[in-house]
């Protein structure tokens, strides 16, 4: 049986928002584009609450192919953050929905406690710095840099506005 929490949030597109989710690797190959912008993104979640949670292109974490060269060591990788009034300039175009954040962590928990992967549409506002530089050290198989996240390691950051739907897989 599947479990499905829907959190519908969103009733309209916003302004400058795309009609249909797009990937992980395509927001990475053209991350330069996105920065600011308002995106949808169905992805796989990751991590936990001690690390930090993020979404990846696939359950497997597997590298996007077609990367442009100064993006090949990227991982498949967008880190996650709900809006902390103030913390993010910028973002104050909208405001952390508090019961859309519990329910977020409720159904992780509850698709977690089955021991499947949660799979997520997910709407909110791009986060880039220029000049990202992450290093895949492969003996540990960990990424390492000045991007987002624990280490750095994510090259783009989501900080949340909406969560669309969210299902075990």
């Amino acid at each position: 049986m599947r479990i499905v929490a829907g959190f519908l949030l969103l009733t309209a597109l916003l302004p400058g928002q795309q009609s249909s989710p797009i990937s992980v690797c395509e927001l990475l190959r053209d991350s330069d584009n996105y920065g600011g912008k308002i995106v949808t993104i169905r992805a796989y979640i990751h991590g936990g609450a001690r690390h930090g949670y993020y979404l990846a292109e696939n359950a497997d974490e597997k590298q996007c192919s077609e990367m442009p060269n100064s993006k090949r060591e990227w991982p498949p990788t967008v880190a996650l953050r709900w809006l902390t009034p103030g913390a993010v300039p910028g973002s104050d175009a909208f405001e952390r929905e508090e019961k859309a954040f519990a329910a977020f962590y409720d159904a992780i928990r509850e698709i977690g406690n089955q021991r499947r992967t949660p799979l997520a549409t997910i709407t909110g506002q791009i986060r880039t710095r220029r000049d990202i530089k992450i290093f895949h050290e492969l003996k540990e198989n960990i990424y390492v840099g000045n991007g987002y996240g624990q280490f750095g390691m994510h090259p783009v950051q989501l900080i949340i506005q909406a969560v669309l739907d969210i299902r075990g897989e």
